[in-house]
Parts: structure tokens; sequence; C-alpha cells
């Protein structure tokens, strides 16, 4: 059975937990980093190496591109860039990135083209914004400890 995709966002994507929030505000720290333990305290938080360089001039590109998603998604997808996931994932264009249905597999082609949404498609939506950051958080699994 299926059900409208504005249905669905209200039903999954109203309010994400918590926990998913705290991600995404320890990630927007990085951009606070001053000293060696401020990186410590967000790695011992995220597990997670990243290259705070390569975030912020990546965040400082995106940041100019006029992306339809709130501020702290652009953190995040910064911080991807500053991690190995883009490289995991096939190293994809950004722009097939955003538009792909499963951004773990941006390459893959569903057979139906009615499953899934992409980042794009999702922030045309309300509440697509959450859906959005729900759908980065699966990306942590190709960077945390257990790999991919």
């Amino acid at each position: 059975m299926y059900i409208s995709i504005i249905d669905y966002f209200k039903e999954y994507y109203r309010e994400l937990p918590k926990e998913s929030m705290t991600i995404f505000e320890t990630i927007s720290k990085i951009y606070e980093i001053k000293n060696v333990d401020d990186y410590k305290n967000i790695y011992d938080f995220l597990w997670i190496d990243f290259n705070y360089h390569r975030v912020l001039i990546k965040y400082d590109e995106l940041a100019k591109m006029t992306l339809p998603f709130d501020d702290d998604i652009i953190k995040f997808i910064a911080f991807l860039y500053g991690t190995s996931y883009f490289i995991r994932i096939g190293y994809p264009d950004l722009d097939v990135w955003l538009n792909a249905k499963d951004i773990n597999h941006p390459f893959e082609k569903n057979i139906d083209i009615n499953e899934g949404f992409s980042l794009i498609e999702a922030v045309k939506y309300e509440y697509g914004q959450n859906a959005v950051r729900a759908m980065l958080l699966s990306t942590l699994k190709w960077i945390g400890p257990q790999g991919g």
C-alpha cells in the first residue's frame, strides 16, 4: 500500500529524534574549532576522523552555491567532504549525489521511479529538510568505526 509523500513526510519527519539533532549540533561545532582539544571533543563524540581545513573550504564553496538546504545540512555535507565518505561511494559529482534516490549508492538506478526520493526532491515538501537530515545520518555508517 502506498501513501502520498506528503503524508509520509508528515508521519515520519515532522520531528527528528533528539539524538539525531545532537549529531547535527555537534557537526555544526566543527566550524567553531579553535584548538586541538575542540577537535578531540568532536571526535570523541562522533568517532570519525575528518580534515578540518577541507571541511571549511568545502562549506565556503557549498554556501556560495545557494543550495535549497538549511545551513546545518550544508555544514553536514561539507563535513562529509572532510571525511572518506565520497571516496568510499565512488566520488560522484555533487549534482549526481544530490539527485540520487540512494545517496550511499548514487550510481545505482531504481527500477521503480516512484520508489524513494533524492535530497533535492525532499526539500520541495513540508518537513523535507528533516527528511534530508535523516538521509544524511545514513552516511555515518560509511565513515564510522564500523565502516560501510
